[in-house]
């Protein structure tokens, strides 16, 4: 499965802010319209309630 994402933005406002990101972003193909984090590892993204097609409703959590 292919999966679209932004890194090269998330890196350069990573370079810009000193602050280093939770989660990136990303959508696919198979699933028109949908969007969720790729968390850093070892976290997960957590459904946390709403509408399940938005990122803003998932959540990196820790293991």
């Amino acid at each position: 499965m292919r999966c679209d994402f932004d890194p090269l933005t998330l890196l350069e406002n990573w370079q810009n802010s000193g602050d280093a990101p939770e989660s990136m972003p990303a959508s696919a193909p198979s699933m028109p319209g949908h969007e969720m984090p790729i968390c850093t590892y070892p976290a997960y993204a957590e459904y946390t309630g709403g509408d399940e097609t938005r990122a803003e409703n998932f959540r990196c959590t820790q293991p």
